[in-house]
């Protein structure tokens, strides 16, 4: 994929699957993956309701691998653009296959403001906290609470286990 180009699986605000089979699949610099995410929960018929690539092989044994990734980190590197669409309520622990399938994985995602998407780098977007993952054969994006929120669920467990024990003394 060149440079200026867009990979968008689903349309344009719609959730969509983009397979690529047999073939290495090289995204160059300058390209971008542009992500569509609803919901990690499937829908009534079982369908995802986010956008990912799967990388799958097909035919004959012989004539069939999984396919390689490669993404370039030269430069502008390949862009990572997040579409959270509307009605989009992530749980915390959402995990999110955006990637899946392929036999190798070099290189990783940036941000359009060129941070680097390294595994584990977390990151914002629309006011939603990810973590990025990049585990063979599969990259994965995993909603995590803002910093900060789980020190106030700890206090605000603590406070409620003193008040009940306050409670049973009486």
């Amino acid at each position: 994929l060149n440079a200026g180009a867009i990979v968008d699986p689903g349309r344009v605000g719609e959730v969509g699957t983009l397979r690529f089979e047999n073939f290495p699949v090289n995204f160059n610099e300058g390209s971008m993956l542009r992500l569509d995410l609803y919901s990690a929960e499937l829908d009534a018929e079982d369908n995802l309701q986010y956008d990912r690539l799967l990388f799958a092989k097909t035919g004959t044994p012989e004539a069939s691998y999984n396919p390689d990734l490669i993404l370039a980190t030269t430069g502008d590197g390949v862009q990572l653009s997040l579409n959270l669409l509307p009605g989009f309520a992530p749980e915390l622990e959402d995990v999110f296959t955006i990637l899946s399938g392929y036999s190798s994985l070099t290189g990783h995602f940036k941000l359009a403001d060129g941070t680097e998407l390294l595994d584990g780098t977390e990151f914002e977007e629309d006011g939603t906290l990810f973590r990025i993952n990049y585990n063979n054969p599969s990259v994965t994006l995993t909603v995590i609470p803002e910093p900060g929120t789980g020190g106030i669920l700890v206090l605000g467990g603590l406070a409620l286990l003193g008040w009940r024990r306050r409670m049973l003394r009486k």
